[in-house]
């Protein structure tokens, strides 16, 4: 890198003070940049201050720091960050209504993790750790890009811990559960993408995206290549359907594209249930053909939030542990599968997982719970 040290000089000619100026690379045409900086008394005090920016920069620092305030910098990350629109969403809400307003006025290149650790301990006073960890991840995140951009030397929150967050409990539905809940749901609308969820542990949004033609009744299999997602709703929506907000997305990982062996209860009744939706599409006119597996009862997909009340009315009904949720059903399917020795690679695989030591410490716990209640369990039911 090279510098050398200017005169500024007025209009009348006299002196107003001493300037360095660097080479700092070049820009996208291949032009060479440089980088004015201005305001030294005297000729000493600026080649001082340029011998310092120097070393900075041939340690790859940026010793030109930004003035704009983490506010600033953070909502344009955002703006310009590609996520699902859920997703931004939750981002926006996490750093306007926790991070923003303690540290949002700060010059982002001032921000230390002395700062942030304030933060996360306030926000502790407040919210659940697992809100404190989301939070620092999107500001992390931020950081980062301002880091790999030169806008920063480092990250100050790779430096300022969050709170851990414990291992949630797991709501476990064991097979008499899961058999009262199909038994209970039985002839429902609602009983096709309940009984998916049973017997496939797919994600809601994987239930509710499956196409038919993913669907191979023949060799009983199912290939899961998308998602339905909600977009969040803005001005623009009002007056719309409902439907109208409806995406479908590919997996954020490649792992949870998938193709999984169906049982053959369920490829039974999917054949039933395909020939009842025929029927259905053959008599509304107003049927909107999107070759959808579950849709609401005229072709449109269902809401996901729909579905999840219709489960937690239908747990009640089936006397199910208090607070299970659709999501559990996932988790009994892996636990069941676990139990008949599945072996944990393919478990991981029917679900989608990225790993199969992440389904191991999800699940394996639930299991030594349940195989140390079995000597009990088969004392009360044959003992004495």
């Amino acid at each position: 890198m090279k510098g050398h040290t200017r005169k500024r000089l007025g209009k009348d000619g006299q002196l107003i003070s001493w300037a360095y100026v660097v080479d700092i690379g070049q820009d996208d045409s291949g032009k060479r940049k440089q980088k004015w900086v201005s305001g030294f008394a005297t000729e000493k005090t600026a080649n001082k201050a340029m011998r310092e920016a120097l070393a900075q920069l041939d340690k790859g620092r940026n010793p030109f720091p930004s003035n704009d305030t983490v506010s600033t910098y953070a909502r344009e990350w955002l703006a310009s960050h590609v996520v699902r629109p859920r997703t931004k969403l939750r981002y926006e809400q996490l750093l306007e209504k926790h991070v923003l307003p303690k540290v949002g006025w700060r010059r982002l290149a001032d921000l230390t993790s002395a700062h942030l650790r304030v933060v996360w301990s306030e926000m502790s006073e407040t919210v659940a750790p697992a809100t404190v960890r989301q939070a620092r991840a999107v500001l992390g995140a931020a950081l980062n890009t301002a880091v790999n951009d030169g806008i920063l030397d480092r990250n100050p929150a790779a430096q300022a811990k969050a709170p851990k967050v414990p291992r949630p409990t797991l709501t476990v539905l064991r097979p008499e559960h899961v058999r009262a809940l199909l038994v209970a749901v039985d002839g429902s609308r609602y009983a096709m993408p309940i009984t998916l969820a049973a017997m496939t542990g797919l994600r809601r949004s994987e239930v509710l995206a499956l196409a038919w033609d993913s669907v191979d009744l023949d060799h009983g299999t199912l290939r899961v290549v998308r998602g339905l997602h909600v977009r969040p709703k803005t001005s623009i929506d009002d007056g719309k359907d409902a439907a109208a907000r409806f995406e479908f997305q590919e997996p954020k990982s490649d792992t949870s594209k998938r193709t999984i062996r169906l049982p053959a209860t369920l490829v039974e009744a999917l054949r039933r249930h395909r020939l009842e939706q025929m029927q259905r599409r053959v008599a509304l006119p107003a049927w909107r053909e999107l070759g959808l597996v579950v849709e609401r009862g005229d072709g449109v997909p269902l809401h996901p939030d729909i579905l999840s009340a219709a489960f937690r009315r239908y747990a009640k009904v089936a006397a199910l542990p208090s607070g299970a949720r659709l999501h559990d059903l996932r988790h009994a399917c892996a636990v069941m599968m676990r139990l008949e020795d599945v072996p944990i690679v393919a478990v991981a695989e029917y679900l989608g997982h990225h790993s199969a030591g992440f389904t191991l410490s999800v699940y394996e716990h639930v299991l030594d719970e349940m195989r140390d209640a079995a000597p009990e369990a088969m004392e009360r039911r044959l003992g004495g």
